[in-house]
């Protein structure tokens, strides 16, 4: 069996493109020098996980091995692309913990310092009056790409305000995306600060699909979308068709909005009486 490092790096090239495996799995291109080193790679991870599927453990089976190729061959050399999909996301959810990998869908988010020692001694009119939201460092990273600008920890504090992002905008529709999401298999996320970012979420069984979109619609009337034809000419950006289960998308919204909540609360918790957090502060007392 191949060794951590190895193993992680390819199979982030296969969850990635699984068609591009299922494109080249064939004997014409396996005896391409150019194409043999990647495929035979890409062909490592997708026997791994075809083990993992079979037997529960990831510990190099002969037979097993043997089955996968004349699997292969009974299929004239060529998976179909859904067949090493389904078998590699499978095998990604069980493996991250192994590689110590970051997680596929991931809501970072940082106070900053000098509003946090302000927000310790204000009342609710004065938060209404003169805040109504809470600034700070926000992005969500999926597949480790930040879907927002995200500054590095050691960054001065002065530098990091030019990243400055509405924490609590962005957690109010996080709700929405999740209560969305919990009734209906599509739901896209307009970013605040740009009139073209979004992202889009389908729902495939049990699997949610993400991708990064790139198209400006004027005039906007909500950042959250819920008519997938609206969106259907935008082209990709960044990323696109990355997996994840649904219980590990729900999962991050709700820790990070408890996290958020409890922040909230270590620091005033008398402005969570504002209007501003109802609806975060409602999904909090459902979850806790």
């Amino acid at each position: 069996m191949r060794n951590k490092e190895q193993k992680g790096g390819a199979f982030i090239q296969v969850i990635k493109n699984p068609e591009f495996l299922a494109e080249y799995l064939s004997e014409d291109h396996l005896q391409e020098d150019v194409f043999a080193p990647q495929l035979e790679e890409m062909l490592s991870v997708a026997s791994d996980a075809y083990t993992y599927q079979r037997t529960g453990i990831f510990e190099y089976n002969d037979d097993i091995n043997t089955e996968f190729y004349n699997e292969l061959e009974a299929r004239g050399y060529k998976f179909e692309a859904i067949d090493i999909e389904s078998i590699s996301f499978l095998f990604i959810r069980k493996v991250k913990k192994i590689l110590n990998e970051s997680p596929i869908f991931e809501i970072k988010y940082e106070l900053f310092e000098d509003d946090v020692e302000e927000l310790k001694t204000i009342d609710v009119p004065t938060f209404d009056k003169e805040w109504h939201q809470i600034y700070g460092l926000f992005t969500i990273v999926i597949d480790g790409q930040e879907l927002f600008p995200y500054p590095t920890q050691n960054m001065p504090l002065s530098a990091k305000k030019t990243y400055s992002e509405l924490i609590l905008t962005h957690f109010k529709l996080l709700v929405d995306v999740y209560n969305t999401l919990k009734s209906s298999d599509y739901v896209a996320l307009k970013y605040v600060e740009n009139p073209w970012t979004w992202l889009e979420i389908q729902a495939d069984n049990d699997n949610l699909v993400l991708n990064e979109l790139k198209y400006e619609i004027v005039p906007l009337e909500s950042l959250i979308c819920t008519d997938k034809f609206l969106l259907k000419d935008a082209p990709y950006d960044s990323f696109s068709n990355v997996k994840i289960h649904k219980n590990d998308f729900f999962s991050e919204i709700r820790n990070k909005i408890i996290n958020f909540v409890l922040d909230i609360q270590a620091i005033n918790s008398e402005i969570l009486a504002s209007a501003y957090f109802s609806s975060v502060l409602n999904f909090y007392n459902i979850h806790k």
